[in-house]
């Protein structure tokens, strides 16, 4: 899918909400325009009705147009460990989570982009999902 600008805000849906099998699956690679900081990868978690599962992302940035890479960041939710409930076929919070109960319907992280200047940055990732799950993924530079 093409990006999408919000204001100072690129936004790129890169796995559609619909039920995606276990496995990884690859992104990129996205130029990043010249002043963007923080690069985030969002899981939306609001049909996920799994307690087995671990999701994650793993992502490389080039500051030379795509002719090296080096990690950037990314991350992993472990199902399992989360402390988190289904409740009515909904992933909720525990009633022990700092936040209290309620519903997950992200999940995140921000990525510190370095060498802000230059505009001959780019990032690629893989997704990963130990099991099929009905889900999306975005992904938001800023």
């Amino acid at each position: 899918m093409a990006n999408v600008v919000v204001g100072s805000l690129v936004a790129n849906d890169l796995i559609p909400i619909a039920l995606h099998q276990d496995g990884e699956t690859a992104f990129g690679p996205f130029n990043v325009p010249a002043g963007f900081t923080q690069l985030m990868i969002i899981f939306d978690l609001r049909q996920v009705n799994s307690l087995t599962a671990t999701l994650g992302s793993s992502v490389e940035m080039s500051i030379d147009s795509g002719a090296n890479w080096t990690f950037a960041g990314g991350n992993e939710l472990s199902l399992p460990a989360s402390g988190y409930v289904l409740n009515g076929g909904v992933l909720t919070r525990s009633g022990s989570d700092p936040l209290g109960p309620g519903p997950v319907r992200i999940f995140g992280k921000n990525i510190m982009l370095k060498n802000c200047h230059l505009s001959t940055r780019q990032v690629r990732g893989v997704l990963t999902a130990t099991e099929s799950l009905i889900s999306g993924v975005t992904m938001v530079g800023f």
